[in-house]
């Protein structure tokens, strides 16, 4: 008497847990590895919705400015003067002008303006 036997599988639920589980270890990987902003700003792009505020553009060239002065690094100084920023102007979420921070009127760091760099250059003009 021999019966049929079969060898015994996973079952639904344990598959269904796996998957879930891998895909929050991913979730987890992106977010500590600065993953999540290319992807924010990809869909964003794909969907049109990638223009920034004037008001957010100027917060994000204050931030650069404030950690300037803060920590003295010219990384900030450098991303101030030389990242361009999409800006949204009349507010229909697509770009509507490039600017750089010393462009938009609602920012201006003076500390990074004025600073004369070791390359002899002063304000954004040595980067």
């Amino acid at each position: 008497m021999i019966k049929d036997k079969r060898g015994q599988g996973l079952s639904v639920n344990t598959v269904i847990i796996l998957i879930l589980a891998i895909f929050v270890l991913v979730l987890v990987v992106l977010a500590l590895t600065g993953g999540f902003g290319n992807f924010w700003e990809w869909t964003g792009s794909l969907f049109g919705g990638s223009g920034l505020s004037v008001q957010k553009a100027a917060l994000k060239c204050d931030g650069y400015c404030n950690s300037y002065q803060t920590t003295g690094q010219d990384l900030f100084a450098e991303k101030y003067c030389t990242e361009e920023l999409g800006v949204d102007i009349d507010g229909d979420k697509k770009v509507d002008e490039i600017l750089f921070c010393d462009e938009i009127s609602a920012s201006s760091c003076n500390t990074i303006t004025d600073h004369t760099f070791e390359n002899g250059l002063v304000g954004c003009g040595a980067f």
